[in-house]
């Protein structure tokens, strides 16, 4: 991936952040057995959940690519965030904890508003993403 690349889907995770229809929430989630998960995207909500306690900032930036994305795989989702991060400057890192601090003291700290078809097909999404990212992981094995 070229730097011009990077810089290019970073400005569209930075869009995503300012964007007032996408929703960011800060919060814990349970490991599903050995599988620590460090966030969960809901692309038809434009929702991403992030937990603080993993490495944030790469975090978002992987669920923001499952929103912008939301047809790439996982493996080309983690990927890509990674050839994101490695190309990052630290102004890039400093812009990025900028625009999730904002995004989160706007929206980050309550709760999801979707119907609940929406909760519905999240949670089925949820099942079949976290079963997805097993088999990954079970493969990589």
């Amino acid at each position: 991936m070229t730097k011009k690349r990077a810089n290019y889907l970073l400005s569209r995770v930075y869009k995503l952040l300012k964007d007032p229809e996408s929703f960011l929430r800060l919060k814990r989630i349970r490991p599903e057995g050995k599988l620590e998960i460090a966030g969960l995207a809901y692309p038809w909500a434009n929702v991403q959940v992030v937990d603080p306690r993993r490495d944030i900032l790469p975090s978002t930036i992987h669920e923001s690519l499952h929103l912008i994305y939301p047809n790439w795989t996982e493996k080309k989702v983690k990927s890509t965030e990674n050839q994101i991060v490695m190309k990052m400057s630290i102004k890039q890192f400093s812009n990025l904890l900028f625009r999730l601090a904002e995004c989160v003291s706007a929206n980050g700290l309550g709760e999801v508003d979707i119907s609940q078809n929406d909760e519905k097909k999240m949670n089925k999404k949820t099942e079949q993403e976290r079963t997805i990212t097993k088999q990954t992981l079970t493969n990589k094995n």
